[in-house]
């Protein structure tokens, strides 16, 4: 059984890879879907949709902690 309630939240700022885009965010969060599909939603401050929420699938992502 899936636990849908353990959401990872990184109250942090970030840097998400995906492919050749790089996302900067303050922070993200990481969950799994019903099909136990798991993603990570955040609003970036840079790119085409500043400050829209975007939702990516973790498998083709690389998230970086951005302390710096």
């Amino acid at each position: 059984m899936i636990d849908l309630e353990k959401n990872i939240k990184l109250d942090y700022p970030v840097i998400i890879k995906y492919g050749e885009d790089a996302y900067y965010a303050d922070r993200a969060e990481v969950f799994m879907d019903e099909h136990g599909v798991q993603w990570i939603k955040f609003k970036p401050r840079n790119g085409y949709q500043i400050g829209k929420e975007h939702m990516l699938r973790t498998q083709l992502i690389t998230v970086i902690r951005n302390d710096g």
